[in-house]
């Protein structure tokens, strides 16, 4: 027996030309939104048409005056909140689509869920995701990590976990590369540094190991302990070191005396 508001809702399908066949297929089934609001979004009624996933559709009305049909999960999830004004205003709200901070946003957003996106099989494409509360609020996003600041990029704790408050930071170049899966890391005497870092500590560009390896198919290591053998450490990393044994040793005379 179909209740009174599905009677109304086949009457008014077949008044607009729909046949028997059609109400039947899209009345009388699921649950009914008819009248609450999900965001911006109020819903009118059942569509009669489906999605091109065979899902029901909602005919629902935005606030600003739009219009769409959208469907029971991206409504109850909270996926479609508006017909697209509430990202507009949001954007605008918090300084603009060209912010640094809502451009790292959306690029977080673009290499987790788009197949396209040049970064997605190493993101999206290994299965990390984005934490709920940011994937659908900038605000949210903006207020947990605040404004990026100028030279820093959005980076993971945790390489291998999502993107969500208890794994982001704002880390430079140096920093994120550290952690990334595809850095290089190599041991030389017990101490293990990434291949850069390495570079450095023998005053040579960071492109030098990759280039001597190309040209003579030595392993890195090799290339780096005969360096170190010929020629020592970088002079800026024997300054350093000096710099550090003379802070040490004012310390201990000062802790002598005292």
């Amino acid at each position: 027996m179909l209740r009174q508001t599905e009677r109304d809702q086949a009457r008014r399908f077949i008044l607009d030309g729909y046949s028997i066949d059609e109400v039947v297929a899209f009345v009388g089934r699921g649950i009914d939104l008819a009248g609450q609001q999900f965001g911006r979004w109020t819903v009118v009624g059942v569509s009669p048409r489906l999605s091109s996933q065979s899902k029901r559709l909602w005919v629902c009305h935005c606030d600003c005056g739009g219009k769409g049909l959208v469907t029971t999960s991206s409504l109850r999830q909270g996926k479609s909140r508006s017909c697209g004004c509430l990202q507009k205003d949001v954007a605008t709200k918090h300084g603009g689509r060209n912010t640094r901070t809502y451009v790292c946003w959306k690029g977080m957003k673009s290499r987790c869920y788009q197949a396209n996106d040049p970064y997605f099989h190493r993101y999206g494409g290994r299965g990390i995701k984005v934490c709920e509360r940011w994937r659908v609020d900038y605000p949210a996003f903006l207020e947990d990590m605040g404004e990026r600041p100028i030279g820093m990029t959005l980076d993971r704790i945790d390489n291998d976990g999502d993107y969500e408050p208890e794994n982001c930071r704002w880390s430079d170049a140096k920093q994120q590369a550290l952690g990334r899966s595809d850095t290089i890391h190599l041991t030389v005497y017990g101490q293990t540094l990434c291949q850069s870092d390495w570079a450095r500590l023998c005053g040579r560009h960071v492109s030098w190991l990759s280039g001597v390896r190309a040209r003579t198919g030595r392993k890195p290591e090799d290339v780096i302990r005969d360096h170190i053998q010929r020629h020592g450490i970088a002079q800026e990393i024997k300054n350093e070191r000096r710099q550090l044994q003379a802070a040490e040793f004012r310390a201990y005379h000062l802790k002598q005396e005292g």
